[in-house]
């Protein structure tokens, strides 16, 4: 429409952090040194849970402690976990409700 005012359109920058970090989800550059069954992760923790699930005893992930920080041990049984996934282990453990049933 001539005549009509022209605003300009400004679309939302996407940062190289952001997008390098998308591009991981695709490439997966974390790579298992002692597997080939793991596909690779997109972030470092992706790797660090794997090891801890797939090999605790291997002596350079059982000692080193950056790969156990997210882990809290179950009261129950000891099977060492996330601790976001604790509270529902419990209910399957046990704990939940044998303390239930004896209040």
């Amino acid at each position: 429409m001539p005549g009509a005012p022209v605003f300009p359109v400004t679309f939302p920058q996407v940062s190289h952090v952001s997008d390098e970090k998308h591009q991981n989800n695709h490439t997966r550059p974390w790579k298992c040194p002692y597997c080939k069954a793991f596909p690779g992760g997109a972030e470092r923790k992706d790797l660090n849970r794997h090891f801890r699930r797939a090999h605790p005893h291997e002596p350079q992930v059982r000692d080193n402690k950056a790969h156990w920080k997210e882990v809290a041990p179950c009261a129950g049984c000891g099977r060492k976990m996330r601790a976001d996934n604790l509270k529902r282990h419990m209910k399957t453990c046990g704990l939940v409700r044998a303390s239930a049933s004896a209040i």
